[in-house]
């Protein structure tokens, strides 16, 4: 993420600093020496951040829309082909009443029409599309953190069940082992918020609270799933398995320090399936927002350093080893914050109720 690193100022000691004639927004003066701030990536002056998006940080994720724009039409396609050619037995949403069913359809085509048409705004009128382009990416962002959860809550255990049936009996392909059912059908929502979180960017000081309440809902949604698992020996067996398997690595890891919230030990033989939907939520949001942070970070620490706005302590001019251990860090981060998270939600009894 950081191969092409911004470089420190080369000034020498005493040296002004380049007048950033170019950073003036809206007729105030930008500040000789501009600093990002560590959580949100702000800067200084509301003028020098729009300035920045109007700049250069709109005009390059409109460089990378247009993949994942089609990607995502080609997406909402295949899913709406999907679904016409499922069998009774496979059938989604079987647990909502029509009027409901109703919305995320329309949510569908709506999302899949605004896809299409930002496609070809971008490609006949690139000037118009970056000026609507923000509003845009938040508004699918909205549309699929709505939709992607009513899909799930609406499907009932008795249809997650059937599914698994299918894919414990190979249909269609060779058998699936259990453990592999259950990282398939707890990990698709993350999967699809994080490649979301990056097709659909925008600053990330908006983009986390979507992305955590998305989350939030999604684990709520997997409700018919989380019954299934249970109802199913061998899934329920092989969730078990994989939630003692983190339990022991992250106990092997961090030892007495690992900061366990209540009794966690007995854990895995009742909240196996809460534990690891927590996990992968809380997982695959908070990489897929480390990553648009990165992206974010770099392009306006470039855009500071073409403005001579660079403030020395933001410059990346060290090895490219240490870039590495910074994403690491980062990452592994990530991970233990996960599975606190998970560890924590589960350990104090949050269960769903299965009938």
């Amino acid at each position: 993420m950081d191969s092409d690193a911004v470089q420190c100022p080369a000034a020498a000691e005493g040296a002004a600093p380049r007048q950033p004639a170019a950073a003036r927004a809206g007729g105030g003066t930008a500040p000789r020496r501009a600093r990002l701030h560590p959580l949100t990536l702000a800067l200084p002056s509301p003028e020098l951040e729009a300035a920045f998006w109007r700049e250069a940080g709109t005009p390059a994720y409109a460089l990378s829309d247009r993949v994942g724009l089609a990607f995502t039409s080609a997406n909402h396609v295949f899913l709406w082909w999907a679904m016409r050619t499922l069998t009774s037995a496979e059938r989604m949403m079987d647990a909502c009443p029509s009027p409901l069913t109703s919305v995320a359809n329309a949510n569908h085509l709506v999302s899949l029409s605004v896809a299409l048409a930002t496609f070809a705004a971008s490609l006949l009128a690139p000037a118009r599309y970056r000026a609507v382009r923000e509003p845009l990416a938040i508004g699918q962002r909205l549309l699929r953190a709505v939709n992607t959860p009513i899909v799930q809550g609406c499907t009932s255990a008795a249809a997650y069940h059937r599914r698994i049936a299918r894919d414990l009996a190979g249909a269609g392909g060779g058998p699936m082992a259990p453990a592999a059912i259950v990282v398939k059908h707890a990990s698709l929502l993350g999967v699809l918020w994080a490649i979301q979180v990056l097709v659909f960017a925008f600053r990330v000081r908006w983009a986390a609270p979507v992305q955590i309440a998305a989350a939030v809902a999604g684990v709520f949604a997997m409700h018919g799933f989380a019954c299934a698992a249970r109802a199913e020996p061998a899934v329920s067996a092989a969730a078990a398995q994989l939630c003692d398997w983190v339990q022991a690595v992250s106990g092997e890891a961090f030892g007495p320090a690992w900061p366990r919230a209540g009794v966690p030990w007995g854990l895995c033989t009742d909240g196996a399936v809460e534990f690891l939907v927590v996990l992968i939520a809380s997982l695959s949001s908070s990489l897929s927002l480390y990553v648009l942070y990165c992206r974010e970070e770099r392009h306006k620490l470039r855009y500071l350093e073409s403005k001579g706005l660079l403030d020395e302590r933001d410059c990346q001019g060290g090895p490219p080893a240490a870039s590495g251990l910074r994403h690491a860090a980062a990452a592994t981060c990530c991970v233990v914050a996960s599975i606190f998270a998970a560890d924590t939600v589960a350990s104090f009894g949050w269960r769903f109720s299965c009938s």
